[in-house]
């Protein structure tokens, strides 16, 4: 469980993760190559204790008027879960991570994916 408070949000998370097999005799064990397979679920809530927009005051360098620009309003509460699965190959020592994340706020969907290979050298 993570729980931490930095710039104003609050995040509470669970993180759920398999590990790696450590057999000697992996391939024969499991009757195919030497690869093995770690999946992960994390799922969390974000919570944004300043949602207002931050104001700047702004002018250009030629002259002008100064101008105030208002941005966005934050979501105040966004739920996350996170799955993936992480594949490591023991000749070479090499991973390969394949994530997906999901977020919904109020009015807010994201989508997020990623993949990372790491080759040992």
């Amino acid at each position: 469980m993570i729980f931490w408070k930095k710039y104003n949000t609050l995040e509470l998370g669970v993180l759920v993760a398999g590990k790696h097999k450590s057999k000697d005799n992996f391939k024969e064990h499991y009757k195919f190559s030497d690869y093995s397979f770690r999946p992960s679920l994390r799922l969390g809530v974000l919570r944004n204790l300043d949602v207002k927009g931050q104001e700047q005051e702004l002018q250009f360098i030629a002259g002008g008027d100064k101008m105030n620009v208002i941005g966005t309003n934050l979501v105040e509460d966004i739920y996350s879960a996170k799955a993936g699965i992480e594949i490591y190959e023991r000749g070479s020592g090499s991973t390969m991570n394949i994530n997906y994340k999901y977020e919904m706020g109020s009015g807010y969907d994201g989508h997020f994916g990623s993949l990372e290979y790491r080759k040992l050298f």
